[in-house]
């Protein structure tokens, strides 16, 4: 019999908004004293939901060790020197503590197993944009929810019967109220509709706890995925089941207050509750503090909410995260656009969701209301990868949550990034063997910008009626690690700002990837040390070694591991 998931997939206890906190990061899992690796993954299995295990097997690389919470050994030694321990991280093999800013941890830096300590990070998030909503009857049964749905192709995949059934949504954001007549279903406690939720600002297992402030964010995101009012919203996914996750405060100022580590355990907690999608429409980069992500930072590996949503995507989950809003007033210095993606959108493999206006255009408006630009935040990431990875639409309409029959247009790539969630899930409907590259193959093969993505929408307005008749690639059975695929192939460099090699690796092992010229000249290589075994990218800008583009060509792909090569060709063309 499986383990309730509410009382051991993550041990969180009390905690102040305002409390100082600090991750201690640990050396390793302590494979020994727990009776060796099948015993800890016997362990993961014992706490995962059957629907998490199905997804892994089905869709990401089973369960690893990089699954299994850290050693219990670890975190009674971290105890017995004095710290509460508030939370625990499986991806990131750390636990979160307690501690007087004073205290400089000299003793806990003395045990041997304790990698390195960290203070939890503390952000400010701007707001959406806003605009009240003056409802009138429609004779259409969505209302004036319908174009949010029509522009990527939504609706047509409605009239062929796919409305979300059987997949599951964790959404994380500022909390829920389910009392607008479009979501009062989910106030009857519907088990089959809410799987799994929990407040990680309030510590309770109510997701609506909290003033109207706190939980409006979450009940629009909500109501536009989830929502149904005939003649009024029909939401994307209205018939999917949901994880919902108080993961943000409101303060009922100017700004969503979120402690980086309440993402973290989220993700992990919608992972063994066995959800498909992650939909997150915060984006996280200014702190309370003075240790501001840069934008050097937006790398996808430095956040530990970037680094969780990539193992979330090595879990098998569809992430879909927003790249975020820039303001700045009309009067004032325009910010760089192409420096303001914030985290977890920099992560690889997952789906960072652009705004775009009623054409697909990248969203760039002035608002009369109060003389303020905005615009959805554009790539690339600093290592050069292209973001957006999709666009949707910036305004849409949702739930008024101070109004229980009332109706509410929000912009922003929050509303994007519910739009797209909801989509991905009327997708895994019809394709429930597909894995998370298949679904990026899917959507980006058929949107508005699929032979030219660019860094303000990246592969364009989705289209979801043709991704989910589309067929992907057949890949053949992996009987040793190898190079997937290389894509796009071939590669332009002014198109496109990298080419991306999927590799398969059936063992731990060190890894190294190698381009060669068709002479056998080395012109690139990039050593990964050594990697788990499952899923992994790894891409490349086209460039040599002493930073000069290559020239047009035939080029060979290497790949080399402890256990032997493979090689694969791909065009690069300028």
């Amino acid at each position: 019999m499986k383990i309730s998931i509410l009382t051991i997939l993550i041990i969180f206890v009390s905690l102040s908004v305002y409390a100082e906190s600090y991750w201690v990061f640990f050396t390793d899992k302590d494979l020994e004293r727990r009776g060796g690796e099948n015993a800890v993954l016997q362990e993961v299995e014992n706490y995962l939901s059957p629907q998490s295990i199905w997804r892994r097997t089905v869709r990401g690389q089973g369960v690893t060790i990089a699954d299994a919470l850290p050693s219990p050994y670890y975190v009674n030694d971290v105890k017995d020197v004095g710290y509460e321990i508030i939370g625990q991280s499986r991806w990131l093999n750390a636990v979160i503590i307690e501690s007087d800013t004073r205290d400089n941890f000299n003793q806990l830096s003395l045990l041997d197993f304790v990698d390195r300590i960290e203070p939890v990070n503390r952000f400010a998030i701007e707001r959406d944009q806003t605009a009240k909503f003056d409802q009138n009857n429609s004779e259409l049964n969505y209302g004036f929810s319908e174009f949010q749905l029509s522009q990527v192709g939504i609706t047509r995949c409605h009239n062929e019967g796919y409305r979300g059934e059987g997949v599951i949504i964790a959404i994380l954001d500022s909390g829920f109220k389910f009392r607008h007549e479009a979501l009062e279903r989910f106030a009857q406690q519907d088990s089959t509709k809410i799987i799994d939720q929990w407040n990680y600002v309030d510590d309770t297992s109510s997701v609506a706890v909290g003033s109207p402030d706190e939980t409006g964010h979450g009940t629009r995101m909500l109501g536009i995925i989830a929502g149904y009012q005939s003649g009024q919203l029909i939401g994307a996914a209205k018939n999917a089941s949901f994880c919902l996750y108080k993961s943000e405060l409101d303060d009922g100022l100017d700004d969503y207050i979120v402690e980086e580590h309440w993402w973290v355990l989220a993700a992990e907690r919608a992972d063994s509750a066995g959800a498909d999608i992650i939909s997150s429409s915060l984006a996280y980069k200014t702190f309370l503090d003075s240790l501001n992500w840069s934008y050097q930072d937006m790398n996808g590996t430095t956040a530990y909410a970037s680094q969780s949503a990539f193992q979330a995507y090595r879990a098998g989950i569809v992430v879909v995260t927003a790249m975020s809003n820039v303001t700045w007033l009309s009067t004032g210095l325009a910010p760089q656009l192409d420096t303001c993606i914030k985290i977890p959108a920099d992560a690889d493999s997952i789906i960072s969701a652009g705004g775009v206006d009623s054409s697909g255009s990248h969203y760039l408006n002035l608002s009369s209301a109060n003389n303020r630009w905005y615009a959805s935040a554009c790539g690339p990431t600093f290592d050069g990868r292209t973001k957006p990875d999709l666009s949707a639409s910036w305004w849409a309409l949702s739930v008024d949550p101070d109004n229980d029959s009332a109706y509410y247009y929000g912009g922003g790539t929050s509303c994007a990034t519910a739009i797209t969630a909801g989509g991905v899930a009327l997708l895994l409907q019809a394709h429930p063997s597909w894995n998370v590259h298949d679904v990026l193959y899917a959507l980006k093969s058929t949107s508005s910008r699929s032979g030219s993505p660019n860094d303000s929408t990246g592969w364009g307005v989705s289209n979801f009626y043709a991704a989910l008749h589309t067929q992907t690639p057949e890949v053949e059975p992996v009987t040793s690690s190898s190079i997937r695929s290389i894509y796009p192939n071939p590669f332009n460099p002014a198109v496109n700002n990298q080419v991306t090699f999927d590799i398969v690796l059936l063992d731990r092992t060190n890894v190294a990837v190698y381009v060669y010229t068709l002479d056998g000249f080395l012109v690139w290589y990039e050593d990964l040390g050594v990697l788990e075994d499952g899923s992994w990218t790894v891409t490349w800008d086209g460039k040599n070694e002493s930073e000069e583009n290559v020239a047009s060509g035939l080029y060979f792909v290497m790949l080399d591991t402890g256990y032997g090569t493979d090689m694969k060709r791909m065009v690069v063309v300028r």
